[in-house]
């Protein structure tokens, strides 16, 4: 598990190190304390030299149609930097279990690419023209652990982001720890949600999620795959003449969908939720903290999440509360004038917060 994280000079954040990370962990704070920031950095340092982290960043934030490089540097690039300061060097730095601390380094790098590309869907080395009119690059360098450091450039070329490493090297070094998010106010994509739903039907199990969707449409007895035009879609049948589409059937149960599958699909993972109670009315949230620790243990999955929610802190406090282990932890983000101050509360620290109606959010 990731036990620690170290962030610099990363969008608003000048300096922020959370330690104490757990099973499962929310992120609480006031609105533009940067938590979702937070998880962004995780995202990326997960990745390491790989581009999928820079790129998925930059396809959520500001969904574009079209990128320029003048779109990429102010919209995409630039505003990764605190203060959008591209002479400071965002550096993220994590502690993973017995493996040890790995580090990346983001600078930014106006020299132009000439050498070898490496093709981010298969990481084959191929050679690029280089046009003259690129938007700005990166400069990436991940240090692991044992003390092994490799270099590559970032950047965006038309709508795909190509990435460049040192030597002939064609293996993208990555922290040894995998990593899924799940937005605050996107669906997931219908093809990749039939995907992960066919993954369980295969392992002939849905693992519990109609029984656990029933907290939010307690008329739902089955899901179905139904092809339409090519794409595929989640049904489910809730006892009407016909099945209806799940994406039709409300923000909650659509928001525990997405959770449970990416728990289910991504075994021995991190998953990264950006507002967790997005969609789900505070009365259910203490059954949906016993499925989301159910699965955790179930999958061997590390959870960090981000809140707004008193009620969503309390019901996590107590069904963990409940197990003999208690492996919850909530972290708290103040922002005081410029500086960035976690606090970290342990079961006892939050029972007694709890019991006194302490703000803690």
């Amino acid at each position: 598990m990731l036990t620690s994280i170290q962030i610099e000079n990363f969008r608003c954040f000048d300096q922020i190190k959370v330690d104490g990370l757990n099973r499962v962990n929310l992120i609480a704070g006031k609105n533009n304390v940067g938590k979702t920031a937070f998880l962004e950095a995780i995202g990326i340092w997960s990745t390491g030299l790989n581009p999928v982290g820079l790129t998925y960043l930059s396809s959520t934030r500001i969904p574009l149609e079209k990128i320029t490089p003048d779109i990429a540097r102010e919209l995409l690039l630039t505003p990764l930097f605190k203060d959008f300061d591209e002479s400071k060097t965002i550096s993220i730095t994590g502690s993973v279990g017995h493996s040890g601390i790995h580090t990346l380094e983001i600078k930014n790098n106006r020299a132009v690419p000439h050498e070898i590309a490496i093709n981010q869907e298969q990481y084959a080395p191929s050679l690029e023209a280089v046009a003259s009119n690129l938007s700005q690059t990166l400069k990436l360098r991940y240090m692991s652990s044992e003390g092994q450091s490799m270099e590559g450039r970032f950047w965006i070329e038309g709508n795909n982001s190509k990435i460049q490493v040192q030597g002939d090297a064609v293996e993208l070094a990555a922290p040894p720890i995998s990593v899924s998010m799940i937005l605050a106010n996107s669906r997931q994509n219908s093809r990749i949600q039939s995907e992960m739903f066919g993954r369980l039907e295969l392992a002939n199990s849905d693992y519990g999620l109609v029984e656990s969707l029933k907290l939010i449409e307690p008329r739902l007895k089955r899901i179905r795959t139904i092809v339409i035009s090519g794409l595929p879609i989640l049904y489910g049948d809730i006892g009407l003449p016909r099945l209806i589409p799940l994406s039709l059937m409300g923000e909650g149960l659509n928001r525990l969908v997405a959770i449970l599958l990416t728990l289910a699909n991504h075994r021995d993972e991190l998953v990264l939720i950006d507002e967790i109670e997005t969609g789900l009315h505070h009365s259910v949230l203490p059954n949906v903290w016993k499925v989301i620790n159910d699965a955790a243990h179930r999958f061997n999955v590390q959870v960090i999440a981000t809140t707004h929610s008193y009620e969503c802190i309390e019901a996590a406090h107590n069904i963990f509360s409940e197990n003999g282990h208690y492996d919850f932890r909530l972290h708290r983000i103040d922002r005081i004038k410029n500086e960035f101050k976690p606090v970290t509360y342990d079961q006892e620290a939050l029972e007694g917060s709890v019991q006194e109606f302490f703000e803690v959010r």
